[in-house]
């Protein structure tokens, strides 16, 4: 029987915290993690709206690298090193980009259950509020999530994982009663900024030697208006 990719997820992502003696019931800072752990960040806007992210690992270097998409949401963002982070823990020799049509692969199961836990521990989850049922009050759901620097729907989800609410859905369908406050936080946006060491540049070009990424998506990768 194949292993859970869930259960993988999580269980690296305690791991990882383990690893660098972060309390379990911390938020924490998923940048920080990445160049902690010898990881190469990269942030830049991209022209697409659907890649949020990237992953790539060169052998000879022993390096990874993350790529991040600087005009996405904050909280978003986040979700998405935490996402590349786990595909650097699991994926090393491939190439792997964050698409939303990709979510039900085994891969990004297993990088989404990874991000979740290192941002919103389940224990933190369980001691935030211990009383049940969870989920009266909708801005609960919210200050959670931004405690945590998590989104609105994830935090749900983590919530529904955990046993503390029944219909993820219901609460989903109440996110317009989130204080201005919450929503302010929740929706803030990415500043577009660009921040790439060279290393990067030479890890995509040979991406494209490899024919891992394509001539076209290393243009945009690399901020050019011509094709490598």
């Amino acid at each position: 029987m194949p292993p859970n990719p869930v259960t993988q997820g999580i269980s690296e992502a305690r791991a990882v915290r383990r690893e660098l003696g972060v309390d379990p019931f911390q938020p924490l800072d998923p940048t920080a993690v990445a160049r902690r752990l010898g990881i190469l960040l990269v942030r830049r806007p991209l022209r697409s709206a659907v890649l949020s992210g990237m992953h790539a690992y060169d052998q000879s270097l022993d390096s990874h690298f993350i790529l991040v998409n600087s005009t996405q949401r904050i909280i978003r963002q986040r979700f998405t090193t935490a996402h590349e982070i786990g595909h650097a823990r699991f994926d090393r020799d491939t190439i792997v980009e964050s698409l939303p049509a990709s979510d039900v692969s085994p891969q990004e199961k297993r990088a989404n259950a990874f991000a979740g836990e290192l941002l919103m521990p389940e224990a933190a989850v369980k001691k935030w509020n211990p009383v049940l049922p969870w989920g009266e009050d909708v801005n609960d759901i919210a200050r959670l999530a931004v405690h945590f620097g998590l989104s609105f729907e994830a935090t749900i989800w983590r919530l529904y994982n955990a046993q503390r609410i029944e219909d993820p859905a219901v609460m989903k369908a109440r996110r317009d009663e989130i204080a201005a406050d919450l929503r302010r936080t929740l929706r803030e946006p990415g500043d577009g900024a660009t921040e790439y060491p060279e290393q990067y540049i030479e890890l995509i070009k040979e991406g494209v030697s490899r024919s891992l990424v394509s001539r076209g998506r290393a243009a945009e990768l690399l901020a050019s208006g011509d094709e490598y």
